[in-house]
């Protein structure tokens, strides 16, 4: 882990010198060496900006939030290296720092704000001309109610340093916070940094000042050590306002202005050792505020909208503008209307209008009853029909309750024969007579070699064949009677695979989440009540126990009894969240309850419907009611 670095430079002066520079080190008395990252001696203002001031500046624009600490003596130029002179090549590093800035910030945007901490400890705003504008910090070092102006060009920087220059006052600790936020469009972020200037007061004779250093110099010890110690950031608010600049998050930087006259040896052993004790302090040089840039996800969610609706329009123009059906069952109207767009597809018409899991089913019911009539009608009339039971062997049985149409051909060939206008008088207008039993085989055998040497022709139907081929399917549907009904457990198994999947899987997950909450419930309540049992424990104790009283009356609570007292009272708190956790569960269980037992009377009545519709049985209880 990199430490925090410490500038020296030493003011100029013709007295005679105790601080002197050698190498990297600097010597006081020629005995008190002290190794500092670099030495600025008799070093003009641009050159100590480049050592000091633009790498803070430019792990700033990287999104690095970087603060630089001026720590010095009265009169050892801490305050103007910070912000110059009135010429323009003694500008200080703040001005040159704002003015580099505005030359990189490219499209980022830029606020300055100013304010400092008095000797009354009151942190007052720079920047707001007028009466004195007093600024909470809040927690964190967070300050709310600070004016902050944005920075555009070189007008705007010597506007902010003027009201600095304005409305600072001394033995004040002055600061200058310049917040940038850019966008960086290609990982569609947002990066925040913070780049602070503090000038440190000096001590001096002002015993508030001095206090406020010996705190600042306590955070910097505390920081420095390497075990976990509690920092005190709020003792004042000096150390209050710089707890996040102070941090190991941060990339921070001490320079240290020394007189080095003999007459402020005191002044500079003072600095040395603030400097000494602060090199230990742990910086970080990562970029750590990064936020999913809002401006961008804003125009995301626009074009996924967009997206949305066009999708929505052509789904709309798919469907004709008709809504969709839910799960919900159809109805009896519903039903025809699938069978009558089969028929007409059949017949050589469209393509059933499907918008809906429903109506799909629906549609392949009814070409599933057209096929199994075709398919009864290509067998031999006295051919044996393989039944299968309960254990699904297969038997053969004869049927001799249903009489089926000849084929899927010839559906469509008698749609096409009646659709076209064939005369009455084509039609053979003998009913069927029952064949003989002995007779049966072969009379199936010759209408199948009829209708092979036919090749498609049209069959010659009853004059009943007339009606629509809806009306035979319900015709058929109410006569096609299975010879032996699957048990109760089969027939729900077929609902279960086919129809009814949709319903069934509801109900499956209703009952599971039912069951899960239901365990939670039971939980809470276990937990519930072992609390009462330990409170209960508690206050048998307590009055078992006698009290000890003074011999002027007042009593006395032992450490044992005080420790029961406040050990009651987090159970008191335990035993309030531990019955809403119950009672929040319970609800929640009871409410998945319900709607899993509403879920299975959907069952049940869907069940008998297709039932009744299937087999042509009465509607009777379901294994899911059972």
């Amino acid at each position: 882990m990199e430490r925090l670095p410490v500038f020296v430079r030493l003011r100029p002066t013709e007295a005679v010198q105790a601080v002197k520079k050698s190498k990297n080190c600097v010597v006081i008395e020629d005995e008190c060496e002290f190794e500092a990252s670099g030495i600025l001696d008799n070093a003009s203002q641009d050159e100590t900006f480049k050592v000091v001031g633009r790498p803070l500046v430019e792990a700033t624009l990287r999104g690095i939030s970087s603060t630089l600490l001026a720590y010095g003596g009265i009169g050892s130029g801490k305050t103007y290296s910070l912000y110059g002179g009135k010429v323009n090549h003694e500008r200080g590093i703040i001005p040159r720092a704002l003015e580099m800035i505005v030359q990189k910030m490219g499209s980022a945007q830029i606020q300055v704000s100013a304010y400092e901490v008095r000797s009354t400890d009151h942190i007052v705003d720079l920047l707001t001309p007028g009466p004195i504008d007093l600024v909470t910090c809040t927690v964190g070092g967070q300050l709310r109610d600070i004016s902050s102006f944005p920075l555009k060009d070189g007008q705007s920087v010597r506007d902010i340093m003027k009201l600095i220059e304005t409305n600072r006052t001394i033995n004040s600790h002055q600061m200058t916070s310049i917040t940038i936020l850019q966008h960086d469009e290609a990982a569609g972020e947002t990066i925040k940094s913070q780049l602070l200037f503090v000038d440190l007061a000096s001590a001096g004779r002002n015993s508030v000042v001095s206090r406020q250093l010996s705190l600042l110099e306590h955070v910097v010890v505390t920081l420095g050590c390497k075990r976990g110690t509690r920092v005190p950031y709020r003792e004042c608010r000096l150390t209050h306002t710089l707890q996040a600049s102070l941090s190991s998050e941060t990339n921070t930087a001490l320079l240290c202005t020394l007189q080095p006259d003999k007459k402020l040896l005191s002044e500079a052993l003072a600095t040395i050792r603030f400097a000494s004790r602060a090199s230990k302090m742990p910086i970080s040089r990562e970029v750590r505020d990064r936020a999913p840039d809002p401006f961008l996800k804003v125009s995301e969610l626009n074009k996924e909208i967009e997206t949305l609706k066009r999708e929505l329009s052509v789904q709309s123009l798919l469907t004709r503008g008709k809504s969709t059906m839910g799960i919900e069952p159809l109805n009896a109207n519903q039903i025809a209307e699938a069978q009558r767009q089969v028929e007409e597809y059949l017949a050589g018409g469209q393509y059933p209008d499907v918008i809906s899991n429903r109506q799909l089913c629906a549609v392949f019911t009814a070409f599933k009853q057209v096929l199994a009539k075709v398919t009864e009608e290509m067998k031999p009339k006295g051919a044996p029909t393989p039944v299968e039971d309960t254990k699904g062997n297969k038997s053969a049985k004869t049927s001799t309750k249903v009489t089926r149409p000849a084929s899927r051909a010839s559906v469509k060939s008698r749609l096409s024969g009646r659709n076209s206008g064939k005369n009455k008088n084509d039609v053979d207008d003998k009913p069927e007579t029952p064949t003989p039993k002995s007779k049966r085989g072969d009379k199936g055998k010759n209408d199948k070699k009829e209708a092979l040497d036919k090749k498609g022709s049209a069959i010659k139907v009853a004059p009943q064949a007339e009606s629509t081929l809806s009306d035979e399917i319900e015709k058929d549907a109410g006569a096609d009677e299975y010879p032996e009904p699957p048990e109760k457990q089969v027939s729900y198994k077929m609902f279960r695979e086919g129809e009814g999947r949709v319903v069934v899987r509801l109900l499956r997950d209703a009952e599971i989440q039912a069951i899960n909450l239901e365990k939670v419930s039971q939980e809470q309540a276990e937990i519930y009540n072992a609390r009462i049992k330990v409170r209960n424990e508690l206050k048998r104790k307590d009055r078992n126990t006698p009290d000890e009283v003074l011999p002027d009356g007042r009593p006395v609570i032992t450490e044992d009894k005080l420790a029961d007292i406040l050990k009651l009272k987090s159970l008191k708190q335990e035993l309030t969240d531990a019955e809403k956790k119950f009672h929040v569960s319970k609800s929640k269980a009871e409410y998945c309850r319900d709607q899993a037992r509403k879920i299975a009377e959907r069952v049940v009545i869907e069940f008998a419907e297709w039932e009744k519709r299937t087999f042509g049985l009465p509607a009777t209880s379901s294994p899911a009611q059972e």
